[in-house]
């Protein structure tokens, strides 16, 4: 499987009951020892979390923009763990939920450090608590995210929009790899066939924006004229627009429209 399990164990030895005033359980603040971490591809970015059901993803910058700043947030957290741009480890407590997340910016390059305080608040003599978590240290696939765990899907941070033209993107390039054996020249023919693709948008905007070009010269006139009339000088644009058959959003609608598949690929 994707996962694997780590259990801790505690254990009152003596004649007394003991109280915990913080147990503290992180996972590693790296993510993976050989991985380059002067690529900014593998520095871990930030914390990520549920807490209350609620995804959290603490980024560098902002708030956390300065070293050793510490967050805490109070709660039920369901996981926990870091993330970079491609992968994460989270930790996922089996049959209970932690009440507190602490998030740690250190200083230097790695990025965060993590912890969920544990529900463990005492222990009568000779009394033990044992809990359990489910690691996962991989990608960030949503899919392989939803087979260890269905809570923590949300860690792919893939807007629902997005999601499949992703997975469209994946499997053109590996189908495309398959008839040349180079992801190199798979590449090359995916941005061919995207540039046909999308070549009828391309030329539409193009279109509208030559169109808005050759009327800039009656739209200063307008302005110029109406100048102190913004109401009247806004509906004799529109008046000029509709003349001309210029839409104004025509030159970037197109572009919008394709941008959720540009944000899939990148």
């Amino acid at each position: 499987g994707d996962y694997f399990t780590v259990s801790y164990r505690f254990k009152n030895l003596g004649r007394n009951n003991i109280s915990f005033n913080n147990i503290i359980i992180s996972p590693s603040d790296i993510i993976g020892p050989r991985l380059d971490f002067d690529n900014s591809y593998n520095k871990p970015k930030g914390s990520i979390y549920s807490l209350n059901g609620d995804y959290t993803n603490e980024t560098k910058g902002g708030f956390f923009k300065k070293g050793g700043i510490v967050k805490e947030k109070a709660g039920n957290v369901n996981w926990y763990g870091i993330a970079g741009r491609y992968f994460t480890v989270i930790m996922i407590p089996q049959g209970f939920s932690g009440t507190k997340v602490i998030c740690d910016n250190r200083q230097g390059t790695y990025g965060f450090r993590t912890g969920m305080q544990m529900p463990v608040t005492s222990l009568s003599s000779g009394s033990e608590s044992i809990k359990q978590f489910k690691i996962y240290l991989g990608d960030l696939d949503k899919t392989r995210l939803k087979t260890v765990d269905p809570i923590i899907k949300d860690a792919a941070d893939t807007n629902v929009l997005i999601w499949p033209i992703r997975q469209f993107v994946i499997w053109s390039l590996i189908n495309m790899n398959k008839l040349f054996g180079n992801m190199g020249w798979a590449l090359v023919l995916f941005a061919l066939v995207t540039k046909i693709i999308f070549l009828p948008l391309t030329t539409k905007s193009t279109e509208s924006m030559k169109k808005m070009s050759s009327l800039t010269p009656e739209m200063n006139k307008l302005k110029e004229k109406h100048k102190d009339k913004p109401d009247v000088m806004q509906k004799e644009i529109m008046k000029l627009y509709k003349e001309h058959g210029v839409n104004p959003m025509g030159g970037c609608l197109p572009l919008l429209l394709q941008m959720p598949f540009f944000f899939a690929l990148y």
